[in-house]
């Protein structure tokens, strides 16, 4: 199931109320669970959220992201390895570098 159809189930006019009419217990109710349902969710993006919750919001985020991906991070870039003709016309190999120039 792609990302759009999965926030299709959930329309604005039903997730919009449950993030404007988030009291603080609500938001607090939410921090606790192990596992958040959509109006979980839509409560930790209310406005009355405070900066207490805000924090152990993002320290459990933080949590979550190291445990599944630990701690290291994985760059991409492209690489290419480019022929260099020398002053004698012999083909040397260069090192990679982290872009590819088309001419």
């Amino acid at each position: 199931m792609s990302f759009q159809q999965q926030l299709e189930q959930y329309p604005q006019n039903e997730i919009l109320p449950l993030i404007t009419e988030a009291t603080p217990q609500r938001i607090e109710q939410a921090l606790q669970r192990p596992r958040m349902t959509m109006e979980d969710f839509a409560s930790l993006l209310s406005p009355q959220i405070s900066d207490d919750q805000l924090e152990r919001m993002a320290i459990r985020a933080h949590n979550i992201t190291s445990q599944r991906f630990g701690r290291t991070i994985l760059l991409y870039r492209s690489t290419c390895r480019m022929n260099v003709i020398t002053a004698a016309n012999t083909a040397v190999s260069a090192p990679t570098i982290s872009c590819c120039v088309k001419r």
